[in-house]
């Protein structure tokens, strides 16, 4: 399997070139389709997901967009007679 050529370039590049990507969706609607944004777009994804942030919550991944530490989800206790 090909290495993507996006690991070759630095994360916050990456990051930076997909935010200003994403804020001109709006004015330039070719940019939905367009591959080489949805190859960025999961390279960044898988690169969140492997430093333990939760890419399904949109704000986990804002927070790593913007260099943010993630947050820990809460922790469930067990107590005498279940969950608290």
């Amino acid at each position: 399997m090909k290495m993507s050529l996006l690991k070759q370039f630095p994360l916050e590049e990456l990051k930076l070139i997909y935010q200003v990507l994403h804020r001109n969706l709006k004015h330039e609607p070719e940019l939905w389709d367009a591959m080489m944004l949805e190859q960025l777009q999961m390279e960044l994804m898988q690169q969140a997901s492997h430093q333990g942030y939760d890419t399904s919550i949109h704000l986990e991944w804002e927070r790593f967009l913007q260099n943010e530490p993630r947050r820990n989800p809460p922790q469930l206790r067990v107590l005498e007679g279940g969950l608290a």
